[in-house]
């Protein structure tokens, strides 16, 4: 769908009928976005069903350059142009299954539109096109994003895990554990049975890199702790339900045994 100056056009494309609840949590999760960012209004354009196309612009920009000035008429196309592509970078960095770390290596700022965007078009089995129409100096520059149905439902389940991933970070630093390694045999074991369920987030064969963003911090923490013996049987566990994968992982992070004392044959002294 082409679009005009000064707007940003979103749809959802191929699937099955979206509800207007849908749509209209959808625009109140930009518009919060917007605002958060921004501290201005957005507005809605036009809406076209069958396949969802809607378009929304901020509120100053509807009167044109002649209403509010050339130099404010610029500005909220600046703003506008930034929100797109900020959508635009939220979405690609959920394209590859990354699990979030404490300092990830995407700069993309977490916006609840686009997790309300996946999460309709996934429900929907819908694709997506983001539109911006405008370029960041006021004038006419078209980026286009395209999803077909299957990426869109790829990057919701990519969304979806790492959310949990973060959620369980979330936990691990809320627990005080990092701050209090002395802690009970009895916090360690639950602390293990939050790292099983997080892996239980991973699929059958899950990369490295995911398995340590879990493993790494936990692994510190009964080291510290000195809950090597728990990290052990952690590995065997694992081991015993066919997850050698995430077997190995842990034994990296196991120190190795130290050196059993060997016995010194003193002679006798000569007399």
């Amino acid at each position: 769908m082409a679009g005009e100056e000064n707007e940003l056009v979103i749809g959802l494309t191929e699937g099955s009928p979206v509800s207007a609840e849908e749509i209209g949590r959808l625009l109140i999760d930009l518009q919060k976005d917007y605002r958060r960012l921004f501290k201005r209004q957005l507005v809605l354009k036009s809406l076209v069903t069958g396949s969802v196309w809607m378009t929304v612009g901020e509120y100053i920009l509807m009167g044109g350059a002649g209403t509010i000035g050339a130099a404010k008429f610029v500005e909220a196309s600046q703003r506008l142009y930034k929100f797109g592509m900020q959508i635009r970078d939220s979405l690609k960095s959920k394209e590859t299954p990354q699990p979030e770390t404490k300092a990830p290596a995407s700069q993309a700022i977490d916006l609840r539109g686009t997790e309300r965007l996946l999460k309709i078009a996934a429900s929907h089995n819908a694709g997506l096109d983001v539109h911006v129409a405008l370029g960041p100096d006021g004038k006419p520059q078209e980026a286009l994003l395209r999803y077909t149905p299957s990426q869109a439902n790829q990057l919701h389940r990519n969304s979806q895990r790492a959310a949990k991933l973060k959620q369980a970070s979330i936990e691990w630093d809320a627990s005080g554990l990092v701050e209090t390694p002395k802690h009970s045999l009895e916090a360690s074991r639950s602390l293990l049975k939050s790292a099983k369920a997080s892996l239980g987030v991973l699929p059958s064969s899950g990369s490295d890199t995911e398995i340590r963003a879990i493993i790494g911090p936990i692994a510190e923490i009964l080291k510290n702790a000195g809950q090597v013996a728990l990290l052990k049987e952690f590995s065997r566990s694992m081991q015993r339900a066919g997850r050698h994968d995430v077997a190995m992982v842990i034994q990296s992070y196991i120190p190795p045994d130290p050196p059993k004392p060997r016995a010194i044959l003193i002679p006798p002294r000569p007399k």
